[in-house]
Parts: C-alpha cells; sequence; structure tokens
C-alpha cells in the first residue's frame, strides 16, 4: 500500500529529539490528502496503514508508536516506548510514556499521565491529574481523574471512579492464584471489587466467595471482604 503521510521540513526541537510537521499523502478516515498533521520524530512513530493519525500540536518521538485508528491530538505526546493501538486515543495535555498502553477505546486526556506499565482499555479514561502507571489497569469504563494514581497491579474497572489514592485499594497474595483484588469507589457511590472475572459489589463478593470457595481461602477473603467494608465506609 502507497505511504499515507510524509515528513515535512517544518521541524521543531523537543527535549533533545528533531520532529518533523507530518502531511497527509491520501484520503484516510477523516484525514485528506494535503491535510498537515502534527509532529513525530520518523516513520517508525506512526503507522503507514489504517487510520491513525497526528492531530494539532499532537507528538510522537523516541519509541513511541500509533497505530490501527489511534490518534494524538491537542498537544498530547506519546514517548518511551508508549503505544496507542485500536481506537485509542490521546488528547488535551495527555501524556503516554514507559511502556505504558491505550488501547481499545481508552483514552487520556487532561494533564492525564499513563507510564510504566499502565495500561488504558476499553473506555478507560484517564483525565484531570490522574496517573495510571506501575501495572494498572482501567478499563470497562473505569475513570481516573483528579489526583488519583492507580498503580501496583490494580485494577480499575465498570464504574470505577478513582479521584484520589484513597478512593481504592488493592490486596494480593490471597486465593488459589494469589492474584490481586482491587476495591474501589464507583460513581454511584458504592463500593466495588475487581477480581479475577469477578465484578461487583462488596456483598456480591461475599455472595461469590461462599458459593465457589471453602476452607482457608473462603475465610481469607471473608475477611479482606470485612476489611474492605469497615475501610471505605471511614
Amino acid at each position: 500500500m502507497d505511504k499515507k503521510y510524509e515528513l515535512t521540513d517544518e521541524t521543531k526541537e523537543l527535549y533533545g529529539h528533531t520532529l518533523h510537521r507530518i502531511k497527509a499523502l491520501r484520503d484516510f478516515g477523516e484525514v485528506k490528502k494535503g491535510d498537515i498533521g502534527g509532529w513525530v520524530e520518523s516513520e517508525n512513530n506512526l503507522s503507514q496503514s489504517a487510520s491513525c493519525w497526528v492531530f494539532d500540536n499532537g507528538r510522537i518521538s523516541d519509541n513511541g508508536y500509533v497505530s490501527d485508528n489511534g490518534h494524538v491530538s491537542d498537544n498530547g505526546y506519546v514517548f518511551g516506548n508508549g503505544h496507542v493501538s485500536d481506537n485509542g486515543y490521546v488528547c488535551g495535555n495527555g501524556l503516554l510514556s514507559g511502556n505504558g498502553r491505550i488501547s481499545g477505546n481508552g483514552c487520556v486526556s487532561g494533564d492525564g499521565h499513563v507510564f510504566g506499565n499502565g495500561h488504558v482499555s476499553d473506555n478507560g479514561h484517564v483525565s484531570g491529574n490522574g496517573h495510571v502507571c506501575g501495572g494498572g489497569w482501567v478499563f470497562d469504563n473505569g475513570h481516573v481523574s483528579g489526583n488519583g494514581e492507580v498503580s501496583g497491579n490494580a485494577k480499575i474497572a465498570g464504574d470505577g471512579l478513582v479521584k484520589s489514592d484513597e478512593d481504592y485499594a488493592v490486596i494480593q497474595g490471597f486465593g488459589t492464584e494469589q492474584r490481586t483484588t482491587t476495591f474501589f469507589r464507583c460513581s454511584d457511590g458504592l463500593v466495588r471489587t475487581q477480581c479475577g472475572c469477578f465484578y461487583g459489589t462488596i456483598d456480591e463478593f461475599r455472595e461469590q466467595v461462599k458459593d465457589t470457595r471453602d476452607g482457608q481461602i473462603a475465610k481469607d477473603y471473608l475477611a479482606i471482604a470485612d476489611l474492605m467494608e469497615d475501610h471505605f465506609s471511614k
């Protein structure tokens, strides 16, 4: 397939990297031939296939990469080994770096930052000054905003709404697989948990444990449920 964009002679320096303005060579997606896009360090930063694009003052450098239908716009910046795929979006002053990933319909906007091994997918959204890092994963409409930072393999899903570090807690090392269990506040004011494939309220978590676990594992999980209920009530 023919190239869809080229690097122009218009350049600027950014943190020691020389970035080139891009120009569309053909129509694709919402982009028309001749449209001027944002900035990339090289063609290794933006796929020549599908409909991915860099708009406005969007920037990509280092090993940052945007593919599929991913978009970078406004002052969004992808660098390090950050990767945007599927219908992922980086906009506003959003940052994606380290080994961070944006996929599905995930979005980082405002002054949000996804880095480390943070992952945002499936309508997950990071905004405000929210951070996702250290293996944290926001998905299925989960939202991190304000000054919330999701890390430590925490998983925020459903209607999870993390605005500060007090809005979630991570328990690890229990169960048959010592998996991470995350408890978090949601937009409706309730506290829910994500444990493996399970997602529900603390009461629903208790019932799930009683129905599917026994012995010490059940005792541990039920004690955790009591602890988390008391913790979030305060």
